[in-house]
């Protein structure tokens, strides 16, 4: 469920395990776990003279009595809310979105991974798709039983096969919310066969590239280890919580950014490549 809107809930947290009992509007029963939403008007025990014991048994399962000063005296810890808002969850980039694609012959530095906009894009490939393929790649087997045609919109077969390993991919997205109200980044992506993705010259996450960063990628790099095709086909999930990295959030601005990939391929003998990719953010 993704939505920002306000409920009318009780909400009680058992210590010792990690579920918690909702009820909206005192009708429905949902199960989440702990953190899967945020609390605010919070019930002090004090206040808590709208329940009745009854209601804690038959509907929450505990036990618990209200003494005559409206204390509630617990066998267990619980903790009630008049009100919770689950996570919205916003679409920063999709796999459609414009984007500008230059396959390095080269050094060009790195200010194309967005630490240092406007950046000049003059020489890059601009590509705009309204649907399906929207993929950077090639594909040199199409007869596989498993191939990335159906996914490219932009073959880069003509400067990578048998000649490059990195392809570098901007996509410009509006962040139109307050950065500091996002704790998550989850950069989902179609890749064959590592990359290294960055926000606004942050790096964001990677795969199949282990070298310390700094110093970022060459531009001539290429990917540590192959992704099986039919795994690179999937859009994978790669989460980042502002507590384990906040340098990428605190590169978020609100108005224009970055998303930039460094696309890399295991060989030039590669049969194919694959980059597509979407970021979502969550408060």
């Amino acid at each position: 469920m993704e939505d920002s809107s306000d409920y009318n809930a009780r909400v009680v947290f058992n210590a010792g395990t990690s579920n918690v009992d909702v009820y909206i509007d005192n009708v429905s029963l949902i199960n989440v776990l702990p953190g899967d939403f945020n609390l605010d008007n919070c019930v002090k025990f004090d206040d808590l003279d709208v329940l009745t014991s009854e209601w804690l048994k038959e509907e929450s399962g505990l036990i618990a009595d209200l003494q005559e000063n409206g204390r509630i005296d617990f066998n267990d810890f619980a903790i009630f809310a008049e009100s919770f808002k689950f996570p919205c969850s916003t679409t920063l980039v999709t796999e459609k979105d414009a984007k500008s694609v230059l396959v390095p012959t080269s050094d060009i530095g790195y200010d194309w991974i967005g630490n240092a906009e406007p950046y000049d894009v003059n020489g890059w490939d601009q590509i705009k798709v309204s649907d399906c393929p929207s993929g950077v790649g090639y594909e040199n087997n199409p007869g596989d039983a498993i191939n990335y045609t159906d996914l490219i919109a932009h073959d880069v077969g003509a400067q990578m096969s048998g000649i490059m390993t990195s392809c570098y991919i901007r996509i410009p997205f509006v962040l139109d919310i307050d950065p500091n109200e996002l704790n998550s980044l989850t950069l989902k992506i179609r890749y064959d066969d590592g990359f290294v993705a960055y926000i606004n010259g942050q790096v964001l996450t990677r795969d199949n590239f282990d070298a310390p960063i700094p110093p970022m990628p060459d531009w001539n790099d290429n990917a540590d280890n192959g992704h099986a095709d039919a795994e690179a086909r999937l859009l994978q999930p790669f989460r980042v919580n502002r507590i384990d990295d906040p340098n990428v959030f605190n590169a978020l601005q609100p108005g224009d950014n970055i998303l930039a990939i460094h696309g890399l391929n295991v060989s030039t003998g590669s049969s194919d490549f694959l980059i597509s990719a979407q970021l979502h953010a969550g408060n």
